[in-house]
C-alpha cells in the first residue's frame, strides 16, 4: 500500500492516510486490546495507545515532509520512540510493554535490513510502521493461541520437554512466523491473497524448522553438559563427604594407644559406628552415580536432566546426617577433654565418684528434655513429596507446599510472582503448564532437598535420638557424661 504523496494541505492529508490505514489501524488496536486482556495490562495498555497515536503522527509527517528529513534524522526519531518504549517498561513492568518493547526492536532491526537490501529504494518509515503492525498482530495471536494451548494441553501428571515442544512451542512458533509475513504483505497488496497465504506458509515452515533445530540442538547440548556437571559434583561432594568421614576413622587408629581411653568410651563409638554406615551407604551411592550414563535413549525419554535427582535427594540428606555424626564426635572431644580437665586431677576413684555427681546434675538439668521427639507434621509432608516415584502433579505439588518451600530456598527466580503481569490470564496459564514439566520438578525438589534435611536435622536429629534412646550395651559413667554433655548441648 502506498502512502498518498500528492500535494495537498496538511488536513487533507492526515485525513487520507487514516482513510487508507483505516483497517490497518482497526487490526492493530484489536492486537493491542488481545495483548491487554491477555496480559491484565489497562493502565500500560493507555500508555502505549499515546505511544502508537504519536508514533503514527510522527510517521505521517516524516512522509508528508519526506524532504525535510535526512535518513539518520528518521533512524533517530525511531530510537527515541524506542527508548520511550523502555521507560514505559521500566515505569509499569508489565508484559505489554514488554512484549511490545521486543517487538519495536525486532521491526527496527529487521526494518534496517530490508531497507539496506532494497538499496534504500523504499521508504524507512514504510517498511518501519508495516513491520511493527505485522509483528504486534502476529504477537497476538501467538500469545492467544498459546494462552489457549497451555490451558488445554496441561496433564496431570509432568509433561516432558517433548511433548511441550510439539504441543506448545512449535504451534506458535507457526502461527508467528506465519502472520508476520502474511501481515507484512498484505499492508501493501490486498489483491493476493491466496498468493500472500501460501507464502506466509512457506516463511512459517522454513522459519520454524529452523528454529525447532535450535531448539533441538540447544536441548541436546545442555542435556549433556548439565548431566555431566551433576554427575561431577555428585561424585566430588561423596568424596569430599567421605574424605572428612575417613580423616575421623584415620585419627581414631592413630591415636587408639595414646587416647584409647576417649576412643573407646561407648558413645564414641556408636557415633564412629554410625560414620562407618554413613560411609557404606555413600560408596553405594558413588556407585550408582558412576553406573548412570548419558545416552540417546535417556534423551528420547527426557531423563537426562533428572536421571541423578533421585541421587541428589539421597546424598543431600546423607550429607546433613553424617555431618551432624561428624559434629557429635567433636563435640564428644571437647566434652571429654573439659571432664578430665575439671576431675582429672584427682585418682581414678575419685574421678569416677565426680562423674557420678556430675551425671546426676547434668539429669537434673536436661529434666523435661528427655521427652519424645519427632519431626513437625510439615516436614513429614515435605519429606514424603520429595519421596515420591513418578506421581501425579496434584500428589506432589497440590497444595502448594513443595513450591512454596522451593521458592523460598533459592528457586524464586521461577516463582510467577516476581513475573510481569504475574496475575494476568497468560501468565497463570504459562505457569501452569511449566510447573508442569518435568524439569521444573525435579527443580523443585533439588531446591528443597538438602533444606529439608537440614531443618528434618534441626528439629528431630536421627544423631540425637540415637544418643537419647539407642543405647544397647551399658557403659562407663565417664561415656554417659559425655552424651549427655551432648545432648544438653543439642536440646538448649
Amino acid at each position: 500500500m502506498e502512502f498518498s504523496s500528492a500535494a495537498r494541505s496538511h488536513w487533507e492529508s492526515v485525513k487520507e492516510l487514516t482513510l487508507l490505514l483505516r483497517n490497518h489501524l482497526l487490526a492493530f488496536i484489536l492486537a493491542l486490546f488481545i495483548l491487554t486482556f491477555l496480559f491484565s495490562s489497562l493502565l500500560p495498555f493507555l500508555g502505549v495507545l499515546i505511544f502508537v497515536i504519536v508514533l503514527l503522527y510522527v510517521v505521517h509527517e516524516l512522509h508528508f515532509n519526506k524532504h525535510l528529513y535526512e535518513t539518520y534524522e528518521v533512524f533517530g526519531i525511531f530510537v527515541v520512540f524506542l527508548l520511550t518504549l523502555v521507560f514505559l517498561f521500566m515505569l509499569f513492568y508489565d508484559l505489554l510493554t514488554l512484549t511490545l518493547l521486543v517487538v519495536y526492536i525486532l521491526s527496527f532491526l529487521i526494518s534496517l535490513y530490508l531497507y539496506a537490501h532494497h538499496q534504500r529504494k523504499e521508504h524507512f518509515v514504510k517498511i518501519m510502521v508495516a513491520q511493527f503492525y505485522s509483528h504486534v498482530l502476529a504477537a497476538a495471536a501467538a500469545v492467544a493461541l498459546a494462552t489457549g494451548s497451555a490451558r488445554l494441553i496441561l496433564p496431570t501428571g509432568f509433561a516432558n520437554f517433548w511433548y511441550v515442544l510439539v504441543f506448545f512451542v512449535l504451534p506458535a512458533m507457526f502461527l508467528y512466523f506465519f502472520t508476520t509475513l502474511f501481515f507484512y504483505l498484505y499492508f501493501f497488496d490486498r489483491k493476493h491473497v491466496i498468493m500472500d497465504l501460501h507464502r506466509g506458509a512457506r516463511h512459517a515452515v522454513v522459519y520454524s524448522s529452523v528454529a525447532l533445530i535450535i531448539l533441538i540442538a540447544g536441548f541436546v547440548v545442555t542435556s549433556s553438559m548439565l548431566f555431566n556437571y551433576q554427575k561431577n559434583t555428585v561424585l566430588d561432594v561423596i568424596d569430599a563427604a567421605n574424605s572428612d568421614i575417613v580423616e575421623v576413622l584415620v585419627t581414631r587408629a592413630q591415636q587408639l594407644e595414646t587416647q584409647g581411653r576417649f576412643w573407646e568410651l561407648s558413645v564414641v563409638r556408636e557415633l564412629l559406628d554410625t560414620l562407618s554406615a554413613q560411609q557404606t551407604a555413600l560408596d553405594d551411592l558413588r556407585t550408582q552415580t558412576l553406573t548412570t550414563r548419558f545416552s540417546i535413549l535417556n534423551l528420547l525419554k527426557d531423563e537426562t536432566y533428572t536421571a541423578l535427582t533421585h541421587l541428589r535427594v539421597k546424598l543431600d540428606a546423607m550429607i546433613v546426617y553424617s555431618q551432624s555424626a561428624l559434629d557429635a564426635v567433636n563435640e564428644a572431644r571437647a566434652s571429654y577433654d573439659s571432664l578430665n580437665q575439671m576431675y582429672g586431677t584427682t585418682n581414678d576413684t575419685a574421678f569416677t565418684l565426680q562423674i557420678y555427681d556430675y551425671v546426676s546434675a547434668q539429669k537434673k538439668i536436661l529434666g523435661d528434655r528427655f521427652i519424645e521427639r519427632s519431626p513437625s507434621l510439615t516436614i513429614v509432608f515435605l519429606e514424603g513429596r520429595l519421596a515420591l516415584q513418578d506421581p501425579s502433579f496434584d500428589k506432589q505439588f497440590g497444595n502448594g507446599a513443595l513450591l512454596n518451600y522451593a521458592y523460598a530456598h533459592g528457586l524464586d527466580y521461577l516463582s510467577p510472582e516476581i513475573w510481569p503481569s504475574h496475575n494476568s490470564i497468560f501468565v497463570r496459564n504459562i505457569a501452569a503448564l511449566v510447573q508442569h514439566t518435568r524439569l521444573f520438578q525435579h527443580a523443585v525438589l533439588l531446591a528443597s532437598s538438602a533444606d529439608v534435611a537440614r531443618d528434618h536435622n534441626r528439629e528431630y536429629s536421627p544423631v540425637l535420638d540415637s544418643l537419647i534412646s539407642g543405647r544397647t550395651t551399658l557403659e562407663t559413667p565417664l561415656s554417659e557424661a559425655v552424651r549427655l554433655d551432648i545432648i544438653l548441648q543439642r536440646t538448649r
